[in-house]
């Protein structure tokens, strides 16, 4: 999880982990990008929020591809319209949920994510 927001960090990691998920999580786009290099085999979708300062989420995104053409992502902002960061969904492979989101929409998206 990358997402310079502590509070969202919090809520998102408790969500995650009461439902069985193992999360690891970066406070800006740079430090997810290391930690998603030393962790690779391990992750199996990065939740990327795309308005941060240090490096937005298209291009943590962008960078992610590089490393791993096929990671999965699920990309989350305050603002409801992905195509205004230049990201278009791709079913299975990248998501989007705009902020704030329901626990049940973060669930199900991650599964399907996952399946």
């Amino acid at each position: 999880m990358i997402d310079d927001e502590p509070s969202v960090c919090d809520v998102l990691r408790a969500i995650l982990e009461a439902n069985g998920y193992r999360v690891l999580s970066a406070p800006d786009g740079p430090a997810g990008l290391a930690l998603y290099h030393e962790h690779t085999g391990q992750i199996s979708v990065v939740l990327t929020d795309m308005m941060m300062p240090a490096m937005q989420g298209a291009k943590v995104i962008s960078a992610l591809r590089k490393i791993s053409p096929e990671v999965r992502i699920l990309a989350v902002s305050g603002h409801a319209e992905p195509r205004k960061f230049g990201v278009t969904p791709e079913p299975g492979r990248l998501e989007f949920l705009a902020k704030p989101m329901k626990t049940t929409d973060l669930l199900q998206t991650l599964r399907r994510l996952l399946a």
